[in-house]
């Protein structure tokens, strides 16, 4: 728990600072304390729950729709509180991956829809061949030199997320990243590596996704 704080002590501080404008502005409303606590809980607290909350990469972007949103909701409460609540928790959710409209379609389960599909494909054909295990012994040795800049496990996340299936939620609590942001980051490193390790070894030709019929 301490590694984690400190290894993502900016993002902590971000947060509580973005936290702390919000504040602000529910005062600046004139609202008590009490009804801007309930707001930031309420919508923190359904964010925990849905646990695939999406985040902008950009900090001025985060900030910027994070206040305006809670601004906003801030707002109704001046209208009414019943009303603020219901869309303090429809905010939460339809701003999360709950409310991605492909998991509710045909394409939730599709290999060609995935964003690490050729990784994904690769290891299910390839689970047992030497060039798979050379792969991984390559992002075992990045871990030597770039843990420290990355302040993540480049082989655990890997591990966890490409051998064992792992959601980005389990990710976070396993590992020592912050959020699903982290996951992310760590994910597109592994899989640029891996394109480049495929086509270094001469073997792109293997990743025919017309022929992708695995279930994942």
């Amino acid at each position: 728990m301490i590694n984690k704080i400190l290894r993502n002590w900016k993002t902590i501080i971000f947060n509580v600072s973005e936290t702390v404008i919000i504040i602000i502005l529910g005062f600046a409303l004139k609202l008590n304390i009490k009804d801007i606590v309930t707001v930031i809980l309420l919508f923190g607290l359904t964010r925990c729950i849905t646990k695939e909350g999406l985040h902008y990469k950009s900090w001025k972007k985060c900030l910027f729709w994070s206040t305006t949103l809670l601004f906003s909701l801030f707002v109704l409460v001046r209208v009414d509180i019943l009303i603020a609540i219901f869309m303090t928790i429809f905010s939460a959710v339809i701003t999360s991956k709950k409310a991605d409209v492909k998991d509710w379609s045909m394409y939730r389960n599709n290999p060609k829809e995935r964003k690490y599909r050729e990784l994904e494909y690769y290891i299910a054909k390839n689970k047992k061949s030497k060039e798979l295990k050379k792969f991984e012994e390559i992002l075992i040795d990045l871990n030597k030199t770039y843990m420290e800049r990355y302040k993540v496990n480049l082989y655990e996340v890997y591990k966890l997320y490409f051998l064992e299936g792992k959601s980005f939620g389990e990710i976070i609590k396993i590992t020592d990243i912050y959020d699903n942001h982290g996951v992310t980051k760590a994910l597109d490193i592994i899989f640029f590596s891996f394109n480049t390790y495929i086509v270094t070894i001469g073997e792109k030709e293997q990743l025919n996704l017309e022929e992708l019929t695995y279930n994942s």
